[in-house]
């Protein structure tokens, strides 16, 4: 591995580390030695970086979803194509009037702590998206499993799961005020 690339695979861990620390999702047992703190680090490390990386593919099929349905394709086609049922395309149809159908804030933050996109261009894209202050009003279709979307609540979310720094937070706040 190149050195630049070891450096981002090593800021991206400690930067994944510092998440689970200040979120509560990685507590060290005192009774496990160096090196097993380490492996339990790694592991913890990779199951949050999957979970992240599991959100953001799930946030990209529903789009997809959305643009085949659109397409004129059938539920039972979509379905057969994205690899979950018809009864889930239509669930994810009905739910879809509570959800974007574009680039929503927590895209731009996962992709950052996916490590697609540096932190400079999460905090470009995240200043260049229009951001509402209200959730969409509830409809008869909403289950429970939709939630709010293209908010800027989305950004405190981030916030509190360590997804943001108080500093990246606080640097969209005031560009925010600003505009």
């Amino acid at each position: 591995m190149s050195e630049p690339a070891s450096g981002q695979v090593r800021t991206k861990r400690v930067r994944t580390l510092k998440r689970a620390a200040a979120t509560g999702r990685f507590v060290a047992s005192p009774r496990l030695d160096v090196d097993a703190n380490h492996a339990v680090r790694n592991a913890v490390n990779a199951i949050v970086e999957g979970r992240e990386q599991r959100e953001l593919a799930d946030r990209k099929i529903r789009r997809a979803i959305f643009a085949l349905h659109d397409a004129g394709w059938s539920q039972r086609d979509i379905a057969q194509q994205a690899g979950i049922s018809q009864p889930e395309v239509s669930r994810r149809l009905r739910r879809r009037k509570l959800q974007s159908d574009g680039l929503e804030p927590r895209d731009v933050i996962l992709q950052r702590a996916t490590g697609q996109i540096t932190t400079e261009q999460m905090l470009n894209r995240l200043g260049a998206l229009p951001l509402t202050a209200n959730a969409p009003g509830r409809s008869g279709d909403y289950d429970g499993a939709a939630t709010t979307t293209g908010t800027a609540k989305q950004l405190v979310s981030a916030f509190h799961e360590g997804l943001l720094t108080e500093e990246e937070y606080e640097h969209l706040r005031a560009q925010r005020r600003g505009h």
